[in-house]
């Protein structure tokens, strides 16, 4: 494989009008924004749109002996 670290690379947006300005989103918003636009390519793809199997919450019990 050629060697590719002597590649410039500039970044742009595609539509740099449109471009919306996310710096002011918390990181969990930022994913929120994410998965949901992932579900949307799944869903356009046809593959099912399951949520995940991870809880979404822990629960601990601790039981106190004595």
């Amino acid at each position: 494989m050629p060697d590719r670290s002597s590649y410039r690379i500039k970044k742009t947006p595609l539509h740099p009008d449109e471009y919306d300005d996310v710096s002011h989103l918390s990181p969990s918003q930022r994913i929120e924004m994410v998965c949901e636009l992932t579900r949307d390519v799944w869903a356009f793809k046809g593959q099912p749109v399951d949520e995940s199997r991870l809880p979404r919450h822990s629960l601990f019990v601790y039981i106190r002996r004595g």
